[in-house]
C-alpha cells in the first residue's frame, strides 16, 4: 500500500503530463477567473477586460434531441458572453459546429419575449490544434461583411479562431504554445501559469486535479455505455426490419393478400410493403 507521500507523488506525475489543452486540465482553468480573463485579454487583443463569471462544462441543450457542452462560458461586466470551446475531433465541420452552439447559446441566454435588440452580444472562441482555415496564421477574426460596399454588418457576433499549429511570434500564438506545452512558469501569462503551478505542484491542487479527472472519467463512462446501448437498440431494429421484409415477401409470394400482410407486419410502412408487393409480381 502507497504512503501518503508517494500517492501524492505519484498523482502528481499524473497531472504534470497534462496541458490546458486536455479537456479535463482545462475544466479547472475555466474556474478560475484570474486566468480566464488573461487568456481571452490576449485573443481579445484587450488587456481591460474583465469578468463578471466564469464556468467550465456549460452544457447547451435545445428543443430537439441533440445537446453539446462547450468547454467554458463566460460574461464580461460590458454584458458580453464568451464562449470558449476546443477542437473534438479534426474532421469536424468547426465552423458549422460554431454556428450550431451559438444558436443554442442565444436560445439558452435569452429569455421568451425577449427584444432583439436586448439579445447579448456574445463572441465564439475556438480553439484548435490545426491551422484548418489555412491562412498560416495563428489567430483569424471571422467578420460579416456587405459584399456590395465591403462594409462591416454587425448583428452582436463575433467569431475568433486560434490554433497551435502556426507559430507566427504573436501574443495569441505564444500562448497557444504555453498552452499546449504547458511546463514551468511563464511570466508572459502570470495568472495563468499561477493557477496551471496551483493545479501541477499544491498538494490541495494535485488533490482537485484528479477528483476532477476521475468525475471526467465516470462521466464519459456513462457516456460510452449510454452510446453503445443506442447502437445496440439501433443495430436490433434494423435485424429485425431485415426479418420483416423477408417475411412479408414470403407471405406476397404464397397469396396472402396486401391488407393482411399490412396489419401482420408493424414493422415495415405501408409504402416499404407496397414495394416488396411490386418486386413480387
Amino acid at each position: 500500500m502507497l504512503g501518503r507521500d508517494e500517492d501524492f507523488k505519484k498523482r502528481q506525475e499524473i497531472v504534470r503530463s497534462m496541458n490546458v489543452m486536455d479537456d479535463d486540465f482545462f475544466v479547472k482553468i475555466a474556474e478560475d477567473m484570474p486566468a480566464m480573463e488573461e487568456i481571452l485579454s490576449v485573443f481579445l487583443r484587450n488587456p481591460e477586460l474583465r469578468l463578471l463569471w466564469s464556468r467550465p462544462q456549460v452544457h447547451l441543450r435545445n428543443c430537439g434531441t441533440r445537446s453539446v457542452t462547450v468547454d467554458a462560458m463566460c460574461e464580461s461586466v460590458s454584458g458580453t458572453l464568451y464562449s470558449i470551446e476546443m477542437e473534438k475531433a479534426s474532421r469536424d465541420d468547426h465552423q458549422r459546429r460554431v454556428r450550431y452552439n451559438s444558436s443554442n447559446i442565444d436560445t439558452m441566454y435569452t429569455e421568451k419575449g425577449t427584444d432583439f435588440r436586448e439579445i447579448p452580444n456574445l463572441c465564439m472562441i475556438y480553439l484548435s490544434k490545426a491551422d484548418f482555415l489555412r491562412g498560416g496564421r495563428c489567430l483569424y477574426h471571422i467578420d460579416r461583411i456587405v459584399r456590395e460596399n465591403g462594409r462591416m454588418a454587425a448583428n452582436g457576433m463575433k467569431e475568433i479562431y486560434v490554433n497551435a499549429r502556426v507559430n507566427d511570434g504573436s501574443e495569441a500564438a505564444q500562448l497557444m504554445q504555453y498552452m499546449q506545452d504547458t511546463r514551468g512558469e511563464n511570466p508572459m501569462f502570470p495568472r495563468l501559469s499561477a493557477r496551471v503551478q496551483y493545479l501541477k505542484e499544491d498538494q490541495r491542487g494535485v488533490q482537485q486535479m484528479c477528483e476532477a479527472v476521475e468525475k471526467y472519467a465516470r462521466e464519459k463512462a456513462k457516456e460510452a455505455a449510454q452510446k453503445a446501448a443506442k447502437e445496440a437498440k439501433k443495430e436490433a431494429k434494423k435485424e429485425a426490419k431485415a426479418a420483416a421484409k423477408i417475411s412479408a415477401a414470403l407471405l406476397f409470394q404464397n397469396g396472402v393478400s396486401f391488407e393482411i400482410v399490412v396489419k401482420s407486419i408493424r414493422q415495415l410502412t405501408r409504402k416499404e410493403l407496397e414495394k416488396i408487393y411490386q418486386g413480387v409480381h
